[in-house]
């Protein structure tokens, strides 16, 4: 059996001992979001917050892609300018700077035209942000 190939599993906040063993992010990466973080609260279930809480956080997402998947086919017609104008109104009352906003969009836009530039974007902008923030902090 091949062994998980997340490192550190256990050791640091990013992959916390409840997700030991095969990796859980390597199994959920190929879910849709919300059946991910279902399946994600499946695997740590009673491990970081109670049952209860945890299964119910399972069923809202999962109560959340049946929605979803009643409309998914519509989605390059309104996903953009939906995304475009929650994150506006996050922008204006300061809940997002603008180049968290930038991130999104490019996750927006790869998952309507499904191109790899617009993640290696937001992986970029992740980068400027990080770097931004580590100076400000100095």
């Amino acid at each position: 059996m091949e062994q998980s190939r997340q490192p550190n599993v256990g050791s640091d906040p990013i992959n916390p001992a409840y997700y030991a063993g095969t990796a859980c992010a390597e199994i959920i990466e190929h879910m849709p979001t919300n059946v991910g973080f279902a399946a994600k609260y499946a695997w740590r279930l009673g491990e970081k917050d109670t049952e209860t809480q945890e299964a119910g956080k399972a069923i809202w997402y999962l109560e959340r892609e049946v929605v979803r998947q009643s409309y998914n086919n519509l989605m390059p017609l309104w996903f953009i300018p939906y995304t475009q104008d929650r994150t506006r109104s996050a922008v204006q009352i300061g809940k997002l700077d603008l180049r968290r906003s930038q991130i999104i969009h490019e996750c927006a836009m790869w998952t309507v035209h499904a191109e790899l530039k617009h993640l290696e974007r937001a992986m970029i902008l992740f980068q400027f942000y990080l770097g931004d923030n580590n100076e400000d902090h100095q």
